[in-house]
């Protein structure tokens, strides 16, 4: 695994399920995974996993090496960003879209910084907001030619 990637994506479970649904994109995340250049927050692995029986759900249970875990700061940033942009976030408790860009704005002074893979425009909205680079999953394939 690299140490020093030279991108990162943080994906969304919507992201995950349209990728492993081909070949191309399952085997792209896979690699950019074992460079390091993609991670999945701990709440995307719950979200993904409790459809129990779908592709993307044994694709993300097989990949467990590509999970961040939950710290304490992203936690308590998920848990402001979901009050302070409600309307624009999934209403459910375990929605994973406020994890996701809490992780991605507390790591977005590293290099490289992390850009959300999401086609949700209220996480995108968000990402605006919180000065977080994002892509949709066509321009995600667009960019690497699949």
């Amino acid at each position: 695994m690299a140490d020093n990637p030279a991108r990162c994506f943080y994906a969304d479970t919507n992201a995950i399920i349209a990728l492993v649904k081909t070949g191309p994109g399952r085997q792209l995340l896979e690699q950019l995974g074992d460079r390091n250049e993609l991670r999945i927050p701990k709440a995307v692995q719950r979200e993904a996993t409790r459809r129990r029986e779908t592709e993307a759900a044994r694709w993300v249970r097989d990949h467990k090496r590509f999970v961040m875990p939950t710290t304490q700061d992203v936690a308590a940033l998920a848990f402001s960003l979901a009050s302070h942009h409600e309307r624009l976030f999934t209403t459910s408790p375990s929605a994973a879209d406020p994890e996701l860009v809490a992780a991605a704005v507390l790591h977005r002074d590293r290099q490289p910084t992390p850009t959300i893979l999401s086609d949700d425009t209220g996480v995108q909205a968000v990402c605006l907001e919180e000065n977080v680079p994002y892509a949709t999953v066509r321009a995600f394939q667009h960019i690497f030619g699949i």
